[in-house]
């Protein structure tokens, strides 16, 4: 059992461990992104609408021939005809609806860009969950091998006499509980890897090792209806939202002009005993009894959708603006005062309290509370880095810009 385990770590050992970084992370998160892929493939859809309207010919022409047998008293003969014929949109009832899938494509590359920017966002979220979870994993670890030692102590100064088994076993209790909850974390650090191998378009296996998190802007945020108002012409599922509503208006255009007549316009050829016929023929297609009420309709409740569907994004963008600011700009405060405040005091208390145990003033259950409480403090700041810096990404993402240019952005609208 021991051997087969211990080839398996040698072999994870000896693979070459990936560094990744924050700005790589949402790179290949964009590109790789199946939601990407497709999007780009639905281009493909108002393209060819676009490409199929760009002419004024509402049908394939007509192309005939006709063979007439002439049979007389005394001789037989044939006669045989051409003609080819074609309807023509001189309305311009073709020109508004690839004017109109025009609009569509515009939308349909909009939507490339929103999922870039949504893929590039779940990439930065996991490779935030993945430096947490090393982070507390490494934390964790270091913890339960103090906390062992301890436990060490612990039954050397039972077996001594110098401490009773309440003593002892409050650190053998310790021991076991850092030893667990850090295994625990090992786990939560393995799935975090290989979260974030799936954003990225990676091996889930692949050995990932973070680079740290660059540190949070300073810049003060102006007001959620200000960002509201930058976000209204950079973001991409806006603009999408927008073109498709004027794709709409378009059709709309396009099934009125739907009712009025079309031209077909043809040429005639042909032959009867020794005579060369040519021609034209000119007619009018009129929509009298079927005037397209259906389709208008159609594109009228088309356009209603997309014009409320607009609405309903400007909407979301406000109100994701508005969570992602609050939850920001308390998150990054919260971040400096453990930094400056309680990590500092926790620390100095875990310092503290090693110097006293060495120096017989304390005992072993006062270092475990103390190193306990140290812990707690430090775990409960890696909750609040994760909070700041995923609202720092989606108040990015929500801008339609890359963290690190957050700060600029807002320096510019002051």
């Amino acid at each position: 059992m021991v051997t087969p385990v211990l080839m398996v770590c040698l072999a994870a050992a000896a693979q070459d461990t990936v560094a990744v970084t924050l700005e790589t992370a949402a790179e290949l998160g964009a590109r790789r992104s199946p939601a990407v892929a497709a999007a780009m493939a639905a281009r493909a859809a108002p393209n060819g609408e676009r490409a199929e309207a760009i002419w004024p010919f509402p049908t394939p022409p007509t192309v005939e021939f006709g063979r007439t047998r002439r049979a007389g008293p005394a001789t037989t003969t044939f006669d045989r005809s051409w003609a080819v014929r074609q309807e023509i949109d001189v309305s311009g009832q073709s020109f508004a609806r690839a004017a109109a899938a025009g609009k569509r494509a515009s939308a349909a590359q909009h939507r490339v860009e929103d999922a870039e920017r949504l893929a590039a966002l779940e990439a930065r979220i996991a490779y935030l969950e993945f430096v947490v979870a090393d982070q507390r994993a490494s934390m964790l670890d270091t913890a339960a091998q103090f906390g062992e030692r301890m436990a060490d102590v612990a039954r050397r100064q039972l077996t001594g006499g110098a401490i009773n088994a309440l003593e002892a076993n409050a650190a053998l209790l310790d021991a076991a509980r850092q030893r667990s909850t850090a295994d625990r974390a090992v786990a939560a650090r393995i799935a975090a890897a290989a979260e974030l191998a799936r954003a990225t378009g990676q091996a889930a296996n692949s050995p990932l090792r973070p680079a740290g998190l660059p540190a949070l802007p300073a810049t003060e945020l102006p007001a959620a209806g200000v960002l509201a108002e930058l976000a209204a012409v950079r973001r991409p599922d806006r603009m999408a939202a927008v073109w498709e509503a004027r794709g709409a208006a378009g059709d709309v255009t396009a099934s009125r002009l739907a009712q009025l007549p079309l031209l077909e316009v043809g040429i005639r050829w042909g032959s009867e005993v020794t005579d060369d016929l040519r021609g034209f023929t000119l007619g009018v297609r009129a929509p009298l009894f079927r005037r397209g009420q259906a389709q208008r309709g159609l594109a009228a409740a088309a356009r209603g959708a997309r014009d409320a569907e607009l609405d309903l994004v400007d909407r979301r963008i406000r109100a994701e603006l508005i969570e992602a600011s609050a939850r920001f700009a308390r998150a990054r405060d919260a971040e400096r005062r453990f930094v400056l405040d309680v990590l500092r005091a926790a620390d100095e208390n875990v310092a503290l309290s090693e110097r006293a145990f060495e120096e017989g003033k304390i005992g072993i259950p006062d270092v475990v509370l103390l190193r306990s409480v140290a812990i707690g403090a430090r775990l409960e700041h890696a909750e609040v880095v994760r909070e700041a810096y995923g609202a720092w990404f989606r108040l990015a993402a929500a801008l339609a810009v890359a963290p690190h240019e957050l700060d600029t952005l807002l320096k510019g609208i002051r």
